[in-house]
């Protein structure tokens, strides 16, 4: 250090000791004015608001979603909403259009289902307001959660309406043909059976055991008309009957039919493959993500997201299941007629005889459907104005809270005040130093001048002085 910075450790302390107090006060000053300029910048550069999430957990479409959505920020929703945390009606009618405004909501996306050949509907969904002026920050808070929460009251109550895709035998069939008659009644058949399929597992709940068993008797009376459906249009296809002049004969319908089963089948194994794909992206990706807002996060659980696309995945494959059996059947039924010769080789008193036959049992099948779904409506009907189902397809996931952005997160602004701190105190020693090692050298030339001689401390010879001091004596 004394070779190279002219500086040796004791002198390194003492410039501490005489400099101490002028890099606190640097410091102190630095700090002080510096570090209010960045909080004022951080002030201006922030942007507050409150957040909450809503996550669904049933299946859907984007289009039936978006009118879902819709409804957090209808006007009926914000008011029963206001109503609900306390408001006057006088409030509420100035304060409803305000909080429509200020509100916007938001799907979560990730970033495995952007851009997939599959609809991806979202479930789990963003609620934000803006600050209002007038409220505290607790009573926006308290707004934003009355507002999801009155939402989620409102859906589960609306989603529990069931049995709109009930079909009635109301059909004429004198222009079917006896296949095709119960290819109509077996498709009507297992419509009114996912109804109620939907409803057992609605009530699944031991608070719910009355309304379960009942829609389960319903269930296995469905499953032995279909079963009892099946045998008939196997017969019919095993004797090869059919209608003198049908519309579509049994030969086309069985065509159409296979086509078309085989078309289902085929979609669903392209969404089975599309979901395997989002799955194998999501387990790569971990069970946890999150978006870094500064002082905030968003945390999207991917689990909870993975668990949602899992039962999806569960479903189609389900379904597929189903597809495939569909199909199998229709193609059996179709191989089975292509074979018969029993009706075509018989007199016309035995063919009218098989038509009759055909006849009367489709007939009787419509009579017993058409009563056991009659049944089924005014149960249905009694369901739907049943509140004690505790089965809800959508919650609140995370309650609101107050979310703060700036452009100077608190960690930057931290860092750069302590690099402003640390550059005062180096300039500061580096000012402390300078006066030091002037006083220092000022000291050396009173001690020892350039020519060797000791001074008199006013810039005279000191020897000359002594060496006179004899004479003048």
């Amino acid at each position: 250090m004394q070779e190279e910075n002219g500086m040796t450790v004791k002198q390194f302390v003492d410039i501490l000791k005489k400099s101490w107090v002028t890099i606190l006060v640097s410091v102190l000053i630095v700090a002080i004015v510096f570090g209010s300029f960045l909080a004022i910048v951080k002030t201006v550069a922030t942007d507050s608001y409150y957040r909450g999430t809503l996550y669904f957990a049933g299946s859907d479409s984007n289009d039936n979603r978006a009118t879902d959505i819709s409804g957090i920020v209808s006007a009926d929703n914000i008011s029963k909403a206001l109503r609900a945390t306390g408001y006057s009606e006088d409030e509420i009618a100035g304060l409803t259009e305000t909080v429509r405004g200020a509100i916007t909501v938001t799907p979560v996306v990730p970033a495995g289902a952007q851009g997939s050949d599959t609809e991806y509907v979202p479930s789990t969904y963003t609620v934000t307001m803006n600050p209002i002026d007038g409220l505290t920050e607790s009573e926006c808070i308290s707004v934003v959660n009355a507002v999801m929460n009155q939402f989620v009251s409102d859906y589960a109550q609306s989603d529990g309406a069931v049995g709109s895709s009930l079909v009635m035998v109301t059909f004429d069939y004198d222009s079917y043909d006896y296949i095709h008659i119960a290819g109509e009644l077996i498709d009507i058949t297992t419509n009114n059976m996912e109804v109620v399929s939907d409803v057992v597992s609605r009530t699944s709940a031991a608070s719910d055991s009355s309304q379960n068993a009942v829609f389960s008797a319903i269930q296995a009376r469905l499953e032995g008309e279909l079963a009892r459906l099946r045998t008939l249009q196997s017969s019919i296809a095993y004797n090869g009957t059919t209608k003198e002049s049908p519309s579509l004969s049994n030969e086309q319908y069985l065509d159409q039919a296979v086509t078309s089963a085989q078309a289902k089948v085929t979609a669903l194994e392209s969404e089975i493959e599309s979901y395997e794909t989002l799955l194998a992206k999501l387990a790569a990706g971990g069970s946890t993500g999150g978006v870094d807002t500064g002082s905030g996060s968003i945390i999207i659980d991917n689990s909870a997201l993975y668990n949602f696309l899992n039962q999806n995945y569960s479903r189609t494959l389900g379904e597929l299941t189903e597809a495939r059996e569909a199909l199998a059947l229709v193609q059996q039924v179709q191989t089975v007629y292509g074979e018969a010769t029993a009706f075509e080789n018989a007199d016309a008193d035995t063919k009218a005889a098989m038509r009759q036959s055909a006849e009367t049992q489709l007939n009787a099948a419509i009579e017993n459907l058409n009563s056991l779904f009659e049944e089924l409506r005014t149960l249905l009907n009694d369901y739907n104005g049943y509140t004690g189902s505790s089965t809800k397809s959508i919650s609140v996931l995370a309650p609101a809270s107050l979310i703060t952005e700036s452009v100077l997160g608190t960690t930057t602004m931290l860092l750069v005040l302590v690099i402003v701190v640390v550059l005062t105190v180096f300039f500061a020693f580096m000012h402390g130093r300078k006066k030091y090692m002037l006083a220092l050298e000022a000291a050396k030339d009173r001690e020892d001048p350039s020519d060797g001689t000791p001074t008199d401390g006013n810039g005279g010879d000191a020897t000359e002085e002594t060496a006179a001091e004899p004479e003048n004596a």
